[in-house]
């Protein structure tokens, strides 16, 4: 038997067994839907935390300096998660260090109040 006789006959035999089935048709999709979707969110899993980094309770505070900084070393503070046990600032530096300042300690009040004056005024008006 010639070999294209062969691929024929092969595929008739092969359209005449198989029986198709709608709903396995829809499982299948599904599945592969399902599996697509899985392989998605693993991938994307690592870009999230890192977008809410400054919003999660991962930036909280448990020991505080009671020192001052000169203020031009400060490049920002803002105040940790409103879910944190203990209420702070973390000031960053300019070098990238971040610190933790009690929400008491009168210097980093007047920091935060000095660098988010704007804001607050605008926000007021």
């Amino acid at each position: 038997m010639p070999f294209s006789e062969w691929i024929t006959a092969k595929k008739e035999e092969e359209e005449h067994h198989h029986h198709h089935h709608p709903f396995a048709d829809t499982i299948m999709k599904t599945l592969c839907f399902s599996l697509g979707l899985l392989l998605i969110v693993c991938c994307c899993d690592g870009a999230i935390p890192n977008a809410l980094r400054n919003i999660t309770p991962r930036n909280c505070c448990f020991n505080f300096y009671k020192g001052s900084l000169p203020l031009n070393v400060v490049s920002d503070i803002i105040k940790t998660h409103s879910s944190c046990q203990y209420k702070a600032f973390i000031v960053r530096t300019i070098r990238g260090n971040k610190i933790c300042y009690s929400q008491t300690f009168p210097w980093a009040k007047n920091v935060f109040n000095k660098l988010h004056k704007t804001e607050d005024s605008i926000q007021s008006s």
